[in-house]
């Protein structure tokens, strides 16, 4: 079994130090990061440190959470799938993409079907 590579911040206020070192607050906020504003190399580096530390997203502040009316919503969850699918064929596996941005996106997908279909029950016009 190979090692990881040991990877230092390239950026802010923790340049240089080790991602082994950071802390799980910034770890977790730095992997919550959208994929398209980290470098492939170093998604790939916080994602898999998050990982090995049995780090699990949190969900997001009730406040965060748009409501919107029914008919509305099926207009943005139509959107939303345009826009997943078009980024998938980018970002999957099998069409040379980056496995930690299709994995990101799978589970922004996963959260945003939970959400919708918890306005669904909640009783949304």
């Amino acid at each position: 079994m190979s090692e990881r590579p040991q990877v230092r911040m390239p950026f802010g206020k923790f340049r240089d130090l080790l991602i082994t070192d950071l802390a799980d607050g910034y770890l977790s906020w730095l992997h919550d990061t959208p994929p398209f504003q980290l470098r492939e190399w170093l998604a790939t580096a916080i994602h898999e440190e998050y990982e090995s530390r049995g780090l699990t997203p949190q969900a997001p502040p009730e406040d965060t959470i748009v409501r919107l009316p029914f008919r509305e919503t099926r207009v943005v969850a139509e959107v939303f799938e345009v826009g997943f699918r078009t980024l998938m064929k980018r970002e999957h596996p099998d069409s040379g993409g980056c496995v930690v941005k299709a994995q990101q996106l799978n589970a922004l997908r996963d959260l945003f079907v939970a959400q919708l279909k918890g306005q669904r029950q909640g009783g949304a016009q």
